[in-house]
């Protein structure tokens, strides 16, 4: 695999941290979702290292970047064309999962000279939106809300300590009446709790008050994406958020995209199935 250097991009008033790996073919820039890290996408880089030049944005909010007051969807959008405009030389691939392929899809439809394809992973769109107190996951991201609160604002013991104790909460948490330890491993767990350790626990604020998606238009967007497109949508069964009416919706907009199902996973394709996600973005890829 190749080694990463962790670097800053200031614009805005904000310190976002990426990493990058060495040079050696046209850029992959990956978005990753709420409450997730740059490290996220680690999963699926060996596959696509040979061919790619993979750069990870961390998110506004997220790990080393700096905080902010404004965590709508289309404040992520704004970081990310402002970071392509200044560090990419070329047209680039953006692989986005859920937050992040709601802002790979965005930056696509406003700045399209920058972009040369895109992979949308399970993006949630309404599910997250506005219908949010609808599904299980208003309860959900309170949760994870109010714990990443109290484990930052009073914290005990060292930060494998203050991991471990995060990580079986987080466990306790229920979705839909099951505890989150019913569909996440343990080690799934613990790599969600050292990405809260360091996120901004007001990232969640305008998810759960259900005002995430405020300036961001689906449909308009769709519409706008000249660029190939690969939508990517979990199993429901299995926590995806992507649902059919969506994923339908976007497909007939986005005048050249394809639309995927991937049954044996859930939300986080390129964790619970890796190898279907980097066969499915390669075979895509290899074509633009």
């Amino acid at each position: 695999m190749n080694h990463f250097t962790e670097r800053s991009f200031h614009s805005a008033g904000l310190t976002l941290n990426y990493a990058t790996a060495p040079p050696g073919g046209p850029s992959l820039i990956f978005l990753h979702g709420v409450c997730r890290r740059w490290q996220d996408c680690l999963t699926v880089v060996p596959a696509l290292a040979s061919r790619w030049r993979i750069v990870a944005l961390e998110q506004r909010g997220h790990g080393a970047s700096s905080r902010d007051s404004n965590y709508l969807v289309a404040d992520y959008v704004d970081d990310a064309v402002r970071f392509i405009e200044q560090l990419a030389a070329k047209p680039v691939v953006l692989f986005g999962h859920s937050l992040g392929a709601m802002v790979a899809a965005g930056v696509a439809a406003r700045a399209p000279h920058l972009v040369r394809a895109v992979v949308l992973e399970d993006p949630p769109f309404s599910t997250m939106g506005a219908r949010i107190g609808q599904t299980p996951l208003l309860a959900q991201f309170s949760a994870w809300r109010e714990l990443a609160r109290r484990h930052q604002t009073q914290p005990t013991g060292d930060r494998q300590q203050r991991m471990a104790r995060l990580s079986a909460e987080l466990g306790d948490v229920l979705v839909a009446g099951r505890p989150l330890s019913d569909t996440r491993d343990a080690a799934t767990l613990r790599f969600t709790a050292h990405c809260l350790l360091d996120m901004d626990p007001e990232t969640l604020t305008p998810v759960v008050e259900g005002r995430w998606l405020e300036g961001y238009e689906l449909d308009e967007i769709a519409a706008a994406i000249r660029c190939p497109a690969l939508l990517l949508q979990g199993n429901a069964d299995l926590g995806a958020m992507l649902t059919d009416a969506d994923a339908a919706n976007f497909a007939q907009r986005a005048s050249l995209a394809q639309w995927v199902r991937v049954p044996e996973a859930g939300h986080s394709i390129h964790w619970m199935a890796p190898a279907t996600a980097a066969r499915l973005a390669i075979s895509f890829l290899e074509t633009v």
